[in-house]
């Protein structure tokens, strides 16, 4: 049977469908290419917002961790004082324990480690301090001039702890701002037959430092 078909007529359709093709595959080719911008945007904004998140939470812990530091020391410092006040005059102290406790649960929510530790030992060095006031004082001293020592270093250690944790990039201080006296500076005051003075903070009384002829 003779086929009458043009020959051009049997191949247009296959040249239609290959070229059919070929606008289907850049079609996808243009999506894929689409999509993966778009996926590299979204990933972006992920990333980004996750980055930014981070950055946030690290600037508000250590704003927090700041404030609870600085409330923790001020409190101590202001135990600590009272401690050797009540010392030196020979009564009975009206430490706040109350309130340093508050501070230092305060720290521990959110210190790091070694920040916590170093709050305790200073805590338990102004707990040592507070018994020598119990009872009659000595006359040697020994033991609250180490009390003093041990509170002037535990308070040390606790601030470059701290201040590592705030930035790691901080060096370590080598001594200590505030705190106890030195003990050249307080022995006079324990000397025995002195005579009261007014405390002007309190309006109490401490002992004279003694003449030094």
């Amino acid at each position: 049977m003779r086929d009458d078909t043009p020959a051009g007529a049997a191949i247009e359709p296959a040249e239609t469908a290959f070229r059919g093709g070929r606008d289907m595959a850049a079609l996808w080719e243009a999506l894929i290419t689409t999509g993966g911008s778009a996926g590299a945007a979204i990933a972006g904004l992920f990333i980004g917002g996750a980055v930014g998140r981070r950055g946030q939470s690290w600037q508000w812990l250590r704003d927090t961790r700041t404030a609870a530091y600085g409330d923790f020391l001020k409190q101590c410092s202001r135990l600590e004082i009272e401690l050797r006040e009540a010392y030196l005059a020979q009564r009975d102290n009206e430490a706040d324990w109350d309130a340093v406790l508050a501070t230092q649960v305060a720290v521990s929510l959110v210190a790091d480690p070694e920040t916590a530790l170093a709050a305790v030992a200073l805590t338990d060095a102004l707990n040592a301090m507070a018994s020598l006031s119990d009872g009659p004082r000595p006359d040697d001293h020994d033991d609250f001039r180490r009390a003093l020592e041990a509170i002037a270093t535990d308070q040390i250690a606790f601030v470059n702890a701290a201040r590592r944790s705030l930035d790691v990039s901080q060096a370590p201080l080598n001594r200590l701002l505030g705190g106890p006296p030195a003990w050249h500076e307080i022995k006079p005051y324990l000397t025995n037959g002195t005579t009261p003075i007014p405390n002007r903070r309190k309006g109490k009384n401490l002992p004279t430092p003694a003449r030094q002829d």
